[in-house]
């Protein structure tokens, strides 16, 4: 194979990478907290990741798995650059304390603190290329960054944050379910 007839990124078109950079989380408002302000500052947050429980069984010299529940969707780390005008650290706070307020002891009801989002990659044109829906998002904790004497950098703060459960949204990936045979 040529290399100059590599079909990745040509003229004539295919293989397009998809850029880490062209994405947006848009978080659905809850109590009162301005996700906007959250959704402006984003930095970082990982793409859907999911994995099935595995079982195995032995039979004589050989080990059969199969898939097996209960479905895991792993949480992540949101980074967000901090914005002195832009209150960015009150708005995560504001969210976490809807889950746990520090002051009293009380933890609130799900129904106050989990939300819901939209996590949307774009093409280098702009277009809506991926999009998932993750359902009960909830931030379960947050770092307001480090200070550093010999940096000017931006001051990063991170929110920990876990859903229940993904959906890929678009392109809809659909499974054909398989005919039952007739007895």
């Amino acid at each position: 194979m040529e290399i100059r007839k590599s079909p990745i990124a040509s003229a004539a078109g295919g293989f397009e990478p998809q850029r880490k950079n062209n994405f947006a989380l848009q978080i659905a408002p809850k109590g009162g907290v301005d996700m906007g302000v959250i959704e402006f500052a984003m930095s970082k947050f990982p793409f859907p990741k999911s994995e099935l429980e595995k079982g195995e069984t032995q039979l004589l010299n050989e080990v059969r798995k199969w898939a097996k529940a209960p479905f895991k969707f792993e949480g992540g780390t949101l980074t967000l650059k901090d914005y002195v005008d832009k209150k960015v650290s009150d708005a995560i706070q504001k969210w976490y304390k809807l889950a746990a307020d520090v002051q009293s002891g009380k933890i609130g009801y799900a129904s106050d603190y989990k939300t819901q989002a939209t996590l949307i990659l774009f093409g280098p044109n702009g277009n809506n290329e991926r999009e998932w829906t993750l359902y009960g998002l909830w931030c379960r904790g947050y770092s307001n960054g480090e200070g550093d004497m010999s940096s000017g950098d931006q001051v990063e703060i991170t929110a920990t944050l876990e859903w229940d459960w993904i959906e890929q949204t678009k392109p809809k990936i659909g499974i054909e379910q398989p005919k039952m045979m007739a007895s």
